[in-house]
């Protein structure tokens, strides 16, 4: 196997080596322990930073001496050790991601979502939509996007600016850490979105991003990547 052309196909195809595939799907399945409930009966056997509410069973990873659990081997122990890389909060249960209290539960026709055609030159269309909504004093624009430098050894950076009428309100932009597009994205629609409805007499709100997938997932409560970054966009609106 070692002349095996595997690795150049995968490249070829731009795909990521077999074996980093699979690492970062056992590391997925590892962070999902942390979308369980309080309660939930696979608690009980995890180490005592992953008990939340539960009663340690008898052969929970809690209760077991350091020397035992060096020579214990097994998904309990796995996800002990490694679940602490996690770098983002879930909440599974949170009220706004209940079904039946979700956002657009309530007010799906007061969201508008337009769908970008690539085959369609939509510069009149946009001008148009522009020009007449700055013609209402009730609605605000607002611009949000996101930087992904080629080098990782730079962080990502979330930019907004949010106008009224022909008149600059506001402008903002930071950085957001290492994180993946469409993640930098959603921060900055977020970042856009709180911007706006801080701004007297908001009842209409327009937000130009270049990433439709993160203004679908900005208004999905559920749990996601970046799922606080939604609830906070759902409790602003």
């Amino acid at each position: 196997m070692q002349h095996s052309p595997t690795g150049g196909l995968e490249a070829l195809a731009g795909l990521i080596p077999v074996h980093l595939m699979l690492k970062k799907l056992a590391t997925r399945a590892v962070y999902h322990v942390a979308t369980l409930s309080d309660t939930h009966p696979l608690c009980s056997m995890m180490g005592k930073r992953l008990l939340k509410r539960a009663e340690p069973h008898t052969r929970s990873a809690a209760l077991m001496t350091p020397a035992m659990r060096g020579k214990v081997k097994s998904t309990v122990m796995e996800v002990d050790e490694c679940v602490h890389t996690l770098t983002e909060s879930l909440e599974p249960f949170a009220p706004g991601a209940q079904s039946g209290n979700q956002l657009l539960d309530h007010y799906a026709e007061r969201l508008h979502f337009d769908e970008h055609d690539p085959t369609q030159d939509r510069r009149p269309y946009l001008d148009k939509l522009i020009a007449n909504a700055r013609t209402d004093p009730f609605t605000v624009l607002a611009a949000a996007d996101g930087s992904v430098p080629q080098s990782n050894q730079y962080q990502v950076t979330s930019a907004a600016i949010i106008y009224k009428g022909h008149r600059e309100l506001k402008r903002t932009c930071y950085v957001s850490g290492r994180v993946t597009a469409p993640d930098v994205e959603l921060n900055a629609i977020v970042c856009a979105v709180c911007l706006a409805v801080k701004q007297e007499n908001c009842q209409h709100i327009m937000v130009f991003t270049d990433s439709m997938g993160s203004a679908h997932k900005a208004v999905d409560p559920s749990i996601h990547s970046g799922q606080a970054f939604s609830l906070s966009v759902c409790h602003a609106l």
